[in-house]
């Protein structure tokens, strides 16, 4: 009976040698893809400099993972099912959102990891030497893509859209989650809940400071009126763009007011599209993101792979047309 495995030497061609060492690699990919779909279910609600950092480490190891199945396993239904494995490993932790999105979301992951490793191989199968950069080149940019895909329809699913409008709740909790890295240009103190008039203070205060330095005091009588200019500032520049506010408002229901109004505006036949336009937003955010990490996994997958030869894992042997493959000993 024929099977994806195989313990000979001699019918070594499209299938894979060591059992043990296939379910090795598996293990370990489904691991690494769990812990990117754990930080990125993290990131998700908060975005932060630590999450950020864990969600790329585990983006990396887990493409790194995909890259070097493209060398390591050759059973056609063997690389099918390990990404099937790790693609729902990747979404388990985010089970809690499920919905159609979700389910979309995963399938794409699924199928643009499978696209991204199946022409890899092809070029594998036509090379007589294995050129690793040249089947990176083929692999990795796709994996890229499918990521992307991935994480823009889970955000834009988690956002819950009704038509063109955004639930308060979601856009708020959108809010929340961009909070600490609007603190890092604005001020440690900001919040998306506080009133307008405290925005302005806070606008007022860094701007004496720098102006008249920290030491300084500032009368209060003073400080009042220039947040009273800054504020009919904030007025007139709304009033451009037709957001009217009071100061006591918060500055995310000035934020949710101005884009829900300006979504309504959008002619009825086309306010489907918003939903479509967000994701579409998200993805070329994400995938300009995820670019800058091509050599982040390229080289250490490049580093394993030459280690997996010096350390005895895996080895190259010629095929009946003398071409190089990888046999795991």
């Amino acid at each position: 009976m024929e099977t994806a495995f195989s313990n000979s030497p001699a019918e070594a061609v499209g299938v894979d040698t060591s059992r043990n060492k296939v379910i090795a690699i598996g293990v370990l990919g489904t691991v690494l893809a769990g812990a990117f779909g754990y930080f990125l279910s993290i990131f998700f609600k908060g975005v932060t400099l630590p999450a950020g950092i864990s969600l790329a480490v585990a983006a990396i190891g887990f493409l790194i993972m995909v890259l070097l199945q493209t060398f390591f396993i050759k059973g056609e239904s063997v690389s099918l099912l390990l990404l099937l494995i790790e693609s729902t490993a990747a979404v388990a932790p985010l089970y809690a959102h499920f919905s159609f999105l979700f389910l979309v979301a995963w399938v794409l992951l699924f199928l643009g990891l499978w696209f991204a490793t199946k022409r890899g191989r092809r070029e594998l199968d036509n090379q007589l030497k294995i050129h690793f950069f040249r089947i990176e080149h083929l692999v990795i940019p796709r994996t890229l893509t499918a990521i992307s895909i991935f994480i823009s329809l889970l955000y834009v699913g988690l956002l819950d859209f009704n038509g063109a409008a955004i639930p308060k709740s979601s856009f708020t909790a959108m809010l929340d989650s961009s909070t600490p890295v609007v603190r890092q240009f604005v001020n440690s103190g900001f919040s998306f809940d506080m009133p307008v008039s405290k925005l302005a203070d806070i606008i007022v205060a860094q701007q004496l400071a720098k102006q008249l330095g920290p030491a300084v005091v500032i009368p209060q009588s003073t400080r009042n009126e220039a947040v009273r200019a800054v504020l009919d500032q904030l007025h007139v520049l709304g009033a451009d763009y037709g957001i009217i506010f009071r100061n006591s408002d918060s500055v995310a229901d000035v934020l949710y007011g101005y884009i829900n109004n300006s979504l309504a505006k959008i002619p009825e036949a086309f306010q489907s599209l918003v939903p479509v336009g967000f994701a579409l937003v998200v993805f070329l955010t994400v995938k300009g993101v995820a670019v800058l990490l091509r050599w982040a996994i390229a080289l250490p997958a490049y580093g394993l792979y030459e280690a997996a030869f010096l350390f005895g894992f895996s080895k190259l042997a010629l095929e009946s047309r003398t071409r190089e493959i990888v046999l795991l000993k």
